[in-house]
């Protein structure tokens, strides 16, 4: 599920991930990566320091 709700099936995000050609010529590549939670594995760092 994309972020604002849509659904995008695996065989759509495979022909995506192919390039999407634009109408200026400009061609997008969508990649599960840019999907994923980017903040997986990461550690947690308090954002103050503790007093």
């Amino acid at each position: 599920m994309a972020p604002n709700g849509s659904l995008i099936s695996k065989e759509e995000l495979v022909k995506l991930s192919a390039g999407l050609r634009l109408d200026n010529t400009d061609t997008v590549y969508f990649l599960p990566s840019f999907i994923e939670e980017p903040w997986k594995g990461m550690k947690a760092v308090p954002a103050f320091p503790q007093a």
